[in-house]
């Protein structure tokens, strides 16, 4: 069992052991063992279905599905549905044919019990329609759905009371000499690397570590010295004693250090804002076309200064619910959305106070507050689109802060 864990992906065939169907009579279940056809049916424990099998028509008892597709999906707990045609003369004689679930598993893929042999009997497993996994590392199944030993063997074999020794045979004993054919043989190959590589570094490696321990030592005691420096010169300015004069090289260097990473950190700075002023005017090229950037537009750049200084207009709640031209309202808002969400999340990097989805002309703030109006809109609804108008309208704020601070 090499897999650490099994998911989804890792499973290759499907077989259902017991195929059956249980009739309820008054107080009593019948077993009903010839099921004509069978299917299986996996899906996540949210519901949503992830793979349907071919149906298996004239079981006997046993369904084995092979034509499994390579499934890419890494989730380890899956719900397995067997479902079986009701047999016809279970049905009334006018009847359509008619399908039934025949068991319902939830399969924990790390919690199976593993099946030591691959030719598996019939009357291996105890149970009506037990499932059996085949993975890459194994064959596995319900745990408890194993017979014991002795409820599997044949009453004849088991009143025999005498032990049967294992015995080799001649297949065990070829592979037994392949494998320690290949262990010797990896061992020897182990052994030359090793020498090889001493060979390359006979006895320099002592040097060069003995060298780095001398190094290290005389940066530790440089590193202690200048931090007693240090604890002395703060106890006389506690204490207020005349402290010496500091030495100026070390200032020096203090200061080098100091000047070279302010450089460093002035230039990434510039360098970051050229790159998010270049993707706002890419944003605003993308989006020339709408309305937003009309003379009455909601969104204004300064064609004279840098995009940091363009304007975002806020929303007007009574304006906008007085348009009688709602289609290209909730087109103009959308848009608005969509610009202020790129701008936000993409370029800028700011946290806004309220979550943005855009759908079109049927916007969401907080995925619960339309920001846009129907063409008979109730009072509820107003009521909404004022809200979200008011919450779009603090993101907006949001993004107008960062800008004027980083103009």
């Amino acid at each position: 069992m090499y897999l650490l864990r099994r998911r989804l992906r890792h499973l290759k065939t499907i077989s259902i052991f017991n195929v059956s169907l249980i009739k309820e009579q008054g107080n009593h279940a019948i077993e009903v063992k010839a099921v004509p056809s069978v299917f299986v049916v996996i899906e996540d424990l949210k519901g949503r279905c992830l793979y349907v099998s071919e149906v298996q028509a004239g079981t006997q008892l046993h369904a084995q599905f092979n034509e499994l597709p390579q499934l890419s999906y890494t989730i380890s707990k899956v719900r397995l549905k067997v479902i079986g045609r009701v047999p016809g003369d279970l049905l009334a004689d006018d009847s359509e044919e008619a399908w039934v679930v025949l068991a319902d598993h939830v399969l924990s893929f790390n919690q199976l019990h593993h099946v030591p042999d691959n030719d598996l009997p019939l009357n291996f497993f105890k149970g009506v329609n037990v499932p059996v996994l085949h993975f890459s590392d194994g064959i596995f199944t319900l745990n408890g759905a194993i017979k014991s030993i002795v409820d599997s063997r044949d009453k004849a074999s088991t009143s025999c009371t005498s032990t049967r020794a294992k015995s080799f045979n001649f297949n065990s004993l070829l592979k037994l000499n392949k494998l320690l054919e290949y262990s010797t043989q990896l061992h020897s190959e182990l052994c030359e690397l090793s020498n090889s590589i001493s060979s390359e570094v006979p006895d320099q490696g002592e040097c060069y570590s003995k060298n780095l321990l001398i190094d290290a030592r005389k940066n530790l005691e440089e590193t202690i010295r200048l931090r007693q420096e240090r604890i002395k010169y703060l106890q006389d300015a506690v204490h207020g004693r005349p402290s010496a004069p500091r030495n100026s090289a070390e200032d020096a260097k203090v200061n080098e250090e100091y000047g070279s990473t302010f450089f460093e950190y002035s230039d990434t700075k510039h360098h970051l804002k050229t790159l998010k002023a270049r993707r706002m005017q890419q944003l605003f090229q993308a989006m020339q076309e709408t309305d937003l950037f009309t003379s009455n537009g909601l969104v204004i750049p300064d064609s004279e200064q840098s995009v940091f200084y363009a304007q975002l207009r806020k929303l007007n709640a009574t304006s906008l619910a007085r348009d009688s031209n709602r289609i290209s309202t909730n087109t103009l808002l959308g848009h608005y959305l969509l610009f202020l969400h790129i701008l936000s999340e993409k370029i800028l990097f700011v946290r806004l106070p309220h979550r943005l989805s855009y759908y079109g002309s049927t916007s969401v703030i907080n995925n619960q507050l339309p920001l846009y109006l129907t063409s008979s809109p109730t009072q509820q609804h107003v009521a909404d689109f004022e809200r979200a108008v008011d919450l779009f309208n603090l993101d907006i704020m949001q993004v107008r802060q960062f800008l004027e601070r980083h103009r």
